[in-house]
């Protein structure tokens, strides 16, 4: 199953492998590309298609609709393999900003409703209704990652590993794993060939990620760092789990403070 998620000139695709959802990049109407292949949140793409299906009580807005008003809409196609979804089209109602209005064009999942009508609904909805995929994103540091046995920190002057026999590790991981990134880089930052510092996490299950860390500075002279996760499946992932695993890409940020915080974390130990 798959779903985009179009407006503003954006088209945002989301997948589902395996037990997990990944965000496959941005597409713009000029055929700009923005690639990357990250972690989605789960937790809200459950709330998503939940909303979706949804019993709603509505009433006709407008009849005979054209599809230029519809270019201004949001637009969500679902792919699913059970059945073809309708093409939906959202927008905030002109006439009450506490209101949604709403269309749709084919797929079979509606039948109290008709195409070229415009109806109005009370919004419970509208987080959804953007293309951009910080939104969208797992937010967590260290993804896909469950129950780790063993951490390594590397940069050029320390090495430090950690496994389920060192003092405090469950408090050392959960303080950690607590740690959240910023924004996605799309296009993706030049970096310098070496980074800062490397963090290699094995999970319970067998499967390990490795996360390169780089400094860089901003615009306006600040700095920060880039993020660039890479995955390595277990023998217990599934063929579409491993697919996914070693298709991620992509680069993200996290602030000073919070690397800092990883380093201090380390280098006390």
């Amino acid at each position: 199953m798959s779903f985009e998620i179009s407006g503003n000139g954006e088209t945002l695709t989301i997948e589902n492998c395996g037990k997990s959802y990944f965000i496959t990049g941005v597409k713009s109407l000029n055929g700009d590309y923005s690639g990357f292949y990250l972690p989605a949140n789960g937790d809200m793409i459950f709330e998503f298609l939940s909303g979706v299906k949804k019993s709603r009580l509505f009433y006709t807005y407008s009849e005979n609709i054209s599809s230029k008003l519809l270019q201004n809409f949001i637009h969500i196609n679902i792919n699913s393999s059970k059945n073809k979804s309708p093409d939906l089209y959202f927008s905030k109602s002109p006439s009450n900003p506490q209101n949604l209005v709403f269309a749709f064009s084919g797929g079979t999942a509606f039948s109290k409703v008709k195409e070229n009508f415009l109806y109005e609904c009370a919004d419970d909805f509208s987080q959804f209704l953007s293309p951009d995929p910080n939104l969208w994103a797992d937010g967590s540091l260290f993804p896909l990652l469950e129950n780790p046995v063993e951490i390594t920190f590397e940069s050029e002057k320390t090495k430090v590993t950690l496994n389920d026999s060192s003092i405090n590790f469950s408090s050392f991981v959960s303080a950690l794993l607590k740690l959240r990134h910023g924004k996605i880089f799309a296009p993706p930052l030049k970096l310098p060939p070496e980074p800062d510092f490397s963090i290699r996490i094995q999970a319970g299950d067998g499967r390990w990620g490795i996360f390169n860390f780089y400094k860089f500075s901003l615009s306006g002279g600040d700095e920060s760092y880039a993020v660039l996760p890479k995955y390595f499946p277990s023998e217990f992932d599934d063929g579409q789990s491993r697919e996914a695993l070693q298709k991620v890409s992509g680069q993200y940020e996290l602030s000073v403070w919070s690397a800092q915080k990883i380093i201090s974390l380390f280098e006390t130990r």
